[in-house]
């Protein structure tokens, strides 16, 4: 007993170990990406603010009553508060798009689920996956999805992603879809 804690211990250790390995890379990128995106939304803000005063903006919301509602609530000129708000979005895309170059999502997922779909629920994934006969019959290769199955609980490859987004699928249709409708 002792041996197997301590064997999935130091398993766990060496996953974490690589995943770490594998993740310093994506953070220096997603780092990267949101300085890029900082300099590239401040020239954007920089250009906007200066379209928008070529172009008298602030005369117009003069003339439309907003720059009184904003001297009222101590906010800045509308034409800043226009280029402000471009900045924030455009820098918010870049981070975004470098949250997803980290490849986070997904990483709730940690759990042993590849073991568990071989071992533990083989009988439950091979069952889940062979009934979808009956639901959605155009939407599943059914030789694919059995074969999937076969060889993931038989160890010759790795399906987890694949047999949790059928078993996702499928619960979704069975609960969601066809669920009777409740007063």
């Amino acid at each position: 007993m002792r041996e197997m804690i301590v064997s999935e211990l130091s398993q766990a250790m060496h996953e974490m170990a690589r995943g770490f390995a594998h993740y310093v890379p994506r953070l220096i990128v997603m780092l990267i990406l949101a300085f890029a995106g900082w300099l590239i939304a401040y020239v954007v803000k920089v250009i906007l603010r200066s379209i928008l005063q070529f172009i008298k903006f602030d005369k117009l919301s003069e003339n439309a009553g907003a720059s009184q509602l904003l001297n009222k609530a101590a906010l800045p000129t509308a034409t800043e508060m226009v280029s402000r708000f471009v900045f924030w979005v455009t820098w918010l895309g870049f981070i975004l798009l470098g949250v997803s170059v980290l490849g986070i999502l997904g990483l709730h997922k940690f759990l042993r689920y590849r073991s568990w779909f071989r071992k533990e629920l083989a009988d439950y994934v091979w069952d889940a996956c062979s009934n979808l006969h009956g639901r959605l019959n155009d939407f599943w290769n059914m030789d694919f999805v059995n074969r999937m199955a076969d060889e993931h609980i038989a160890g010759r490859k790795n399906y987890s992603l694949e047999i949790n987004a059928v078993l996702t699928l499928d619960a979704v249709e069975r609960l969601l879809l066809r669920a009777p409708a409740q007063n």
